[in-house]
């Protein structure tokens, strides 16, 4: 049995995990919902696009001592989440206006 005071170390590429989430999830939801309320904001979804595009590659680098099959998943997976997300962000947008 352990000792009570004995916990384990924090990961330590968790920061990264955030960034990766923000980048695959949050950004390109964002940007598929203001491009689909119009107006004049493609710079700003445009913005959004790249600046997510720069984090998921520097948070996949920096989480790319996985092994296997958690490489693909990481690098094709987030690839195809950033797309699904932002075609949720269009839909939920659309819905909503």
């Amino acid at each position: 049995m352990e000792a009570p005071d004995s916990t384990p170390p924090p990961p330590e590429n968790g920061g990264a995990w955030l960034f990766w989430i923000i980048a695959t999830i949050v950004l390109p939801s964002i940007a598929g919902g203001m491009i689909i309320s119009g107006s004049s904001k493609a710079p700003a979804v445009l913005t959004l696009l790249v600046l997510a595009f720069i984090i998921h590659l520097a948070s996949s680098l920096r989480l790319r001592g996985m092994q296997g099959c958690a490489v693909v998943a990481l690098y094709l997976g987030g690839w195809t989440l950033m797309v699904a997300s932002f075609y949720v962000g269009c839909m939920t947008a659309a819905i909503t206006h």
